[in-house]
């Protein structure tokens, strides 16, 4: 596990977030339009695999059927992106947020959230009936992930299966970049876990059949070029298109820009 030193407090992190919050502008409801007019990806090939290299939930359109993993709890949903995505291939979704500025973004945009507290899963009687529990880029925010997981574990049913996506600390942009790699971001990425790490915390606080893949997207390489200084800030769409070619062997060889981790509930 890669922590940020000094490690932030709770105080730091909350004075942080309200920034954040402050200023946040929802994406939601274009995400919901992509993802739900799939008869778009029949245009072209090429369409369609940038819609797919794309997908903000790649393991949630992937899923064979929604009764497979309904009804589904999302934790930390934010401005309720996953949610509307969800609800668009009927999915019996809920999310619960922290901040009440992302709650009222979400139910704006007609997502089912509600504000609870994110911190303290056995407080919320939702995670007692999820069949799945989604973390979103929740888990890297955590200042004691493993009193967390471990509390989490308890609170959720028997056969529940838990679904993680955090940052790849070893992917090839961060091998690359080194310390400019855009996915460290601090102060609000407390910890970071390379695949191992985050299967062997997730083994110690109850968790088992652990399955950890990674996802590569186009602009993992220009943002870093951005966050670095190398480039301005501008979308480089034909850079972007260049790197499409590797993303599946970066998928393959464990270097994607993300970690899609799922583990069930024994």
């Amino acid at each position: 596990m890669i922590s940020l030193l000094p490690a932030p407090s709770r105080v730091d992190l909350s004075d942080h977030y309200a920034h954040i919050d402050g200023a946040a502008s929802s994406r939601a409801g274009q995400q919901t339009e992509a993802l739900s007019t799939p008869q778009r990806g029949k245009r072209s090939l090429l369409g369609g695999y940038w819609r797919s290299v794309n997908d903000p939930y790649p393991y949630l359109s992937s899923t064979r059927a929604p009764s497979v993993i309904s009804p589904i709890v999302d934790l930390g949903a934010g401005s309720g992106s996953f949610c509307l995505l969800a609800q668009a291939i009927d999915y019996a979704v809920s999310g619960i947020e922290q901040s009440s500025n992302s709650v009222a973004e979400a139910v704006s945009a007609g997502a089912r959230v509600h504000q609870g507290d994110v911190l303290h899963p056995a407080k919320l009687p939702e995670i007692k009936s999820a069949k799945t529990v989604t973390m979103n880029h929740v888990l890297e925010h955590l200042i004691d992930p493993r009193e967390f997981l471990q509390e989490l574990h308890a609170a959720m049913a028997p056969d529940a299966t838990l679904i993680l996506m955090i940052p790849n600390p070893g992917c090839l942009w961060r091998l690359l970049f080194k310390s400019a790699w855009h996915g460290w971001d601090p102060p609000s990425h407390v910890h970071h876990y390379p695949a191992s790490a985050l299967k062997r915390i997730l083994r110690q606080t109850g968790f088992q059949n652990v399955k950890i893949d990674t996802k590569a997207r186009p602009d993992g390489f220009t943002r870093s070029l951005i966050h670095s200084g190398r480039l301005p800030q501008a979308r480089y769409l034909w850079l972007r298109l260049l790197l499409l070619p590797l993303l599946p062997m970066m998928e393959a060889f464990g270097l994607g820009d993300e970690l899609i981790c799922i583990a069930t509930k024994r």
